[in-house]
């Protein structure tokens, strides 16, 4: 019922345990809304499909979201996003999240820490508008880690070129604590496979940014320490 969400959260609550789940053609499968102020969100093995926008949707001043294992597919807007609101710590470990019609994940929020570890993320922008990625980190965002796994490639098997356009793409150059460490960036439509503008507070040492040993990243294997 695409009227509706699925799992809904809001207000002061704390400490929540959703684990394998599955939701299905709903409006959001998982919806946490702006007014969330509690504690301890955990998510496990929980997995989205067809929701009319996104798969996950994270939003509120809560604290301490964790993800693991969790899965998010063909959703009409994006895998995982995080919104404007959510400014506390959201852990992914081993998402998985692919063929979604926008960002695989959106990161659009002030948060002070979001990690996505061993990530396999291919084929987003799945109706080839040539405008989305596999990690999408606005403007504002920063204090963002993501680690190992593989971002691009083709939905069944990540081999081939898949349909984002970037596996990861970083907007403007005003960031700090950016840091992209091993991930494989190969086989997304672009083959640089990081988009990242290499001016600004983005290549400040103070800024504490890294971009390193990652394959796919024609720009090699840089590290921003020096302005």
């Amino acid at each position: 019922n695409r009227t509706v969400k699925g799992i809904y959260i809001e207000g002061k609550v704390n400490t929540i345990f959703i684990q394998n789940t599955s939701v299905i053609r709903c409006k959001n499968s998982y919806f946490i809304n702006s007014n969330w102020e509690g504690d301890f969100l955990y998510f496990q093995n929980a997995e989205a499909e067809r929701a009319l926008a996104d798969g996950f949707s994270i939003n509120g001043t809560g604290n301490f979201i964790t993800l693991d294992n969790c899965f998010s597919c063909t959703n009409f807007e994006n895998g995982i996003n995080i919104g404007t609101s959510q400014n506390s710590s959201v852990n992914m470990t081993n998402p998985n999240v692919r063929n979604n019609y926008s960002h695989g994940v959106m990161i659009d929020s002030p948060t002070n820490n979001v990690s996505i570890v061993n990530p396999v993320i291919a084929s987003n922008d799945s109706q080839e508008t040539g405008n989305f990625h596999g990690v999408d980190i606005a403007t504002a965002a920063n204090h963002v880690y993501i680690s190992g796994g593989k971002i691009g490639g083709r939905t069944e098997d990540l081999g081939a070129n898949g349909l984002q356009k970037y596996g990861i793409n970083v907007n403007e150059n005003g960031h700090d604590h950016i840091r992209i460490i091993g991930v494989d960036v190969t086989d997304n439509v672009e083959s640089v496979g990081i988009s990242w503008d290499t001016n600004g507070a983005n290549v400040q040492a103070d800024s504490h940014n890294f971009i390193q040993f990652c394959p796919g990243y024609s720009a090699g294997q840089t590290s921003f320490t020096t302005g």
